[in-house]
């Protein structure tokens, strides 16, 4: 598929490595016609980002739980300014302190010292997430890539007990539709290993709670990665398919921006349905 629009870009604002403008410049070096930075819990990034070579595409990433599991949930064609997106934000950002907090007490238990405003030094953003955290370990030599921090000490294994979120899926999809944008499940098949039952149950629950679409094109992918069988689903809850590259940057050199995405038909079914969205919004 020859992609246009590239709809899951991380800056500096959470856990990439450029900032908008760097990444604007490498979406028009790629050839692309537009993109969204979707941050983890926030929306710095905009109104940095305007660019006339480039469409911009208002984006973010919030995080949610649900049956235990992290699910992520993209906003695109969001009014940034939107206090209630902008309150479930705020809170978001409090949890992911918190749990900050809490792996750095972790470490502190294993005689490594690295405090909090240490953490807020190295983050550009207000989203402190554990590459910061890793950055650090690599810098002090602790180890020797951030690949390294994760494999030693961060992964899911060491501190996965720390829960990132607490928010619900229903909660930030409804947010985001105040916002007057579209909802997206992000990358599926971290949820499941299989496509099974499980999956599928998950799939119809994110249906229930009005969620927009699913990124159905992501570099992420194991051997049980079924694309026809979820693009089959995708089209039976009347939902959207979405892709991205997810591009974060030095942490995942083999990525690149514009590598997965959509075309424009996709973009202008998603911005169809955030203006039903909108008008919805605006005659409640």
């Amino acid at each position: 598929m020859n992609v246009e629009y590239d709809l899951h870009i991380h800056s500096y604002f959470s856990d990439g490595s450029y900032s908008p403008d760097e990444l604007i410049q490498m979406a028009i070096n790629a050839g692309i016609t537009g993109i969204s930075i979707t941050d983890h819990d926030n929306c710095d990034a905009y109104p940095i980002c305007n660019n006339s070579k480039l469409e911009i595409i208002t984006g973010i990433e919030l995080s949610t739980k649900y049956l235990d599991r992290d699910i992520e949930i993209l906003g695109y064609f969001i009014d940034p300014k939107d206090s209630v997106l902008n309150d479930v934000i705020d809170n978001a950002v409090s949890i992911r302190e918190e749990r900050i907090k809490n792996i750095l007490s972790v470490l502190k238990s294993q005689d490594i010292v690295i405090t909090l405003e240490d953490v807020k030094q190295v983050s550009t953003g207000r989203t402190l997430v554990r590459p910061h955290v890793a950055e650090i370990l690599m810098n002090r030599g602790y180890v020797e890539s951030i690949q390294d921090a994760f494999t030693k000490y961060l992964n899911d294994k060491k501190v996965g007990n720390i829960k990132k979120s607490l928010l619900k899926p229903e909660e930030v999809i409804s947010a985001i539709h105040k916002a007057g944008g579209v909802a997206v499940l992000a990358h599926p098949f971290y949820l499941s290993k299989r496509f099974d039952k499980s999956f599928k149950n998950i799939i119809k629950y994110m249906a229930n709670i009005k969620i927009d679409g699913i990124e159905l094109y992501y570099p992420y992918r194991n051997e049980s990665y079924n694309i026809e069988g979820l693009k089959d689903l995708i089209k039976s809850y009347n939902m959207i398919y979405t892709g991205g590259s997810d591009y974060h940057g030095k942490s995942k050199k083999h990525i690149s921006i514009g590598m997965k995405g959509v075309r424009s038909e996709t973009v202008k079914l998603l911005k169809e349905r955030a203006d039903l969205w909108r008008k919805s919004e605006n005659t409640n």
